[in-house]
């Protein structure tokens, strides 16, 4: 990934959290929209459900987790 590329989160609809993970597949309406591009998510935060195109620059995840830091010693 280029440098200057600038990584975002995927934030919920709902209530605008950042903690969003992948949701597993059920049923036909999740397949039909698999089909489209759309990938079920699901945030942690508030449980709400959603479908979303993800941008290669969009990372799922807590920010505060995912993100690279120097260990406490």
């Amino acid at each position: 990934m280029a440098e200057n590329t600038v990584l975002k989160y995927v934030q919920c609809p709902s209530c605008h959290g950042c903690d969003v993970r992948r949701s597993y597949p059920k049923g036909l309406i999740d397949r039909v929209m698999i089909r489209s591009g759309k990938s079920p998510l699901r945030c942690r935060g508030c449980e709400y459900r959603f479908y979303r195109k993800l941008a290669p620059n969009e990372r799922l995840g807590r920010p505060d987790l995912s993100e690279e830091k120097d260990p406490v010693l």
